[in-house]
Order: C-alpha cells, then sequence, then structure tokens
C-alpha cells in the first residue's frame, strides 16, 4: 500500500520535474559558457557568471574575483587557442542550490605550442534572481601526462543513478526525491533495500525496460 501511494505521488510530481533538468542543462551551459571566457580573456562575462562571494581553490590557493580579474588582466596579451572537454559526472539540484562535478581536459595552444591539462573538480551553484551563477569552483590537477587526446564524453552511457539524460527530480513531502526513468509502457517502480541506490538495480534495470517504464527512486536515506 505505501508502495502504491509513492507510485502516486510521483507520477503526480512527474510535470514538475522538467524545470530540474531545465535547470541542470542551464547550469552545464553556464559551467562551459563560463570556461570559453579563458580563450579571450572576457573578464565582462566572467564576473556576470559568478556571484559577488564567488572563490576558486585551486593548488592550495584561494581566489576571489578581484584575484582573478588581475589574472584575467594580465594575460589579457596572450593570444591563445583553447578547447574544453567536459566529462560530467553528475549534476544536483536542491532548490536554488545545485553542485556539479566533472572532469575537465584543456588543450591550450600558444605559439604554437599544444598542452593538456587535466582537472577533477566540483561546482556549487546559486540561482539569483532566476538566474544560475557560479559560486565557488574547486579544483584538483590531475596529471596529463601518457594522455590520448582529449574527447567529449558528453554522449557516454553514465552509470544508472548518476544518469543526467535519466534522471529527475520530485517533489514529494517537501523534500526533492531523485528518480531514472527507464523504457516505456506500464509504470514500474524499483526502490532499494537501506545502504543501496539506484545503482542497487543495474541488472534489473535493463530487463525491465524493455517491457516497462521503469521508475527508480533514490531513497532519501542516501542523500543525508
Amino acid at each position: 500500500m505505501k508502495q502504491l501511494l509513492f507510485l502516486c505521488l510521483l507520477l503526480i510530481s512527474l510535470k514538475g520535474a522538467s524545470q530540474d533538468k531545465n535547470d541542470s542543462t542551464a547550469i552545464v551551459q553556464l559551467l562551459k559558457g563560463d570556461y570559453s571566457t579563458m580563450g579571450n580573456w572576457d573578464i565582462k562575462t566572467h564576473l556576470n557568471n559568478i556571484t559577488k562571494d564567488y572563490l576558486l581553490i585551486e593548488n592550495g590557493e584561494v581566489w576571489d574575483a578581484a584575484k582573478e580579474t588581475e589574472w584575467y588582466q594580465s594575460n589579457a596579451h596572450k593570444i591563445i587557442s583553447r578547447q574544453d572537454y567536459f566529462n560530467i559526472r553528475t549534476v544536483k539540484i536542491f532548490n536554488n542550490v545545485a553542485y556539479a562535478v566533472y572532469e575537465l581536459k584543456s588543450v591550450i595552444k600558444e605559439n604554437n605550442i599544444s598542452k593538456t591539462k587535466v582537472w577533477n573538480e566540483s561546482v556549487i551553484f546559486r540561482k539569483q534572481g532566476g538566474k544560475w551563477k557560479i559560486a565557488l569552483i574547486h579544483s584538483t590537477p590531475i596529471n596529463a601526462a601518457n594522455q590520448n587526446a582529449p574527447q567529449d564524453n558528453s554522449d557516454k552511457p553514465a552509470a544508472y543513478g548518476d544518469n543526467p539524460k535519466a534522471g529527475h527530480y520530485a517533489k514529494v513531502n517537501g523534500i526533492n526525491m531523485y528518480y531514472e526513468i527507464y523504457g516505456e509502457g506500464q509504470p514500474l517502480l524499483l526502490i532499494h533495500g537501506n545502504g543501496g541506490s539506484v545503482n542497487s538495480s543495474k541488472e534489473q534495470i535493463p530487463f525491465f525496460s524493455k517491457h516497462f517504464k521503469v521508475i527508480a527512486v533514490e531513497s532519501r536515506l542516501d542523500w543525508v
């Protein structure tokens, strides 16, 4: 009975889930657009993309907007070619706050010399006046040696429980409940056990999604 009630609430909330999907798209576009400002040293656009209390944490240093402005201006004379490749691991949204985790590979060419740099990064976003802005970037450089030319992995299949293309949020009893949808047909609800996640159903989802519209729900316990 509880599962049936939950399914009814979830189906009613599906209509509002499209907003979370739109927000996820807007967040990724903001992220990619902001990094493009380092290709032409567009500090004006960068400052418009960040909050007033924005911080960058990298290499043991903490930079605010003023410090980054100095860096942009000191490099403005350089003519470079920059290509950024993002492998988005996850985007999670909680009302007007969100975070993203991803791997970034940048190919930077200057004076006919090309260098590849790689970072693991996490970003916190805040929605202000209906617009998402970057509040915090935590960047960890990783060794780019012996790596192949970077590829954009945006179309790479994501793991169950971490799939932006299938993921949605629904307002249920005052909380944002995350779930993923696979397949078409009659709805089939999958709820994992204690200590599990959507990925716990990785063996069941491919089978049942051939015959049903599988709704795999992330238990609230996993968000604590």
